[in-house]
C-alpha cells in the first residue's frame, strides 16, 4: 500500500523519549509510514526540557523541514508532553500557519500530577 500525503508528517516525542544511539523514538511507526510512502520526520528536542524551550526547538526543526521539503505546512503527530510542546509552538510561537494538523496521543492537556512531581525534583537547566 502506498499512501501519499499532501504534507510531511512530523512525529514529536514526549518526556525522556527521544533518539539515542541504540533506541529511536517512533522507530517502528516512522519506518511503517515511510514504507507506505509517507514523508516522515522524527523530532529530537530535549527529553526533559521545559515546554517553552522544547517548543522553540520544535519550531526550529519544523522550519528546517519546511525548507527541505519546499512545502508550506506539516502534519504533527505528538505523543505525551510532545503534544504540549506542539500546542505551545503553534499558539505562542506563530507556528500555526505552518501546521495543517495536530494529532496528540496521550498528551496531558489538563496537567499531570506525576509530571509535576518529577519537574519539582529536576533542577532547572
Amino acid at each position: 500500500m502506498n499512501v501519499q500525503t499532501k504534507y510531511p508528517v512530523v512525529l514529536v516525542h514526549g518526556m525522556m523519549l527521544k533518539d539515542f544511539k541504540y533506541y529511536r523514538a517512533f522507530r517502528k511507526i516512522a519506518e511503517h509510514l515511510e514504507s507506505n510512502g509517507v514523508k516522515c520526520y522524527v523530532t529530537n528536542q530535549d527529553g526533559v526540557g521545559s515546554i517553552e524551550n522544547n517548543a522553540l526547538q520544535l519550531k526550529e526543526m519544523i522550519e528546517i523541514i519546511l525548507d527541505i521539503e519546499k512545502t508550506d505546512k506539516v502534519n504533527i503527530i505528538a505523543h505525551s508532553k510532545g503534544g504540549l510542546d506542539s500546542r505551545y509552538a503553534i499558539h505562542y510561537l506563530g507556528l500555526g500557519p505552518y501546521v495543517a494538523s495536530l494529532t496528540t496521543i496521550n498528551s496531558p492537556h489538563r496537567g499531570c500530577l506525576f509530571a509535576a512531581y518529577l519537574l519539582e525534583k529536576i533542577p532547572p537547566s
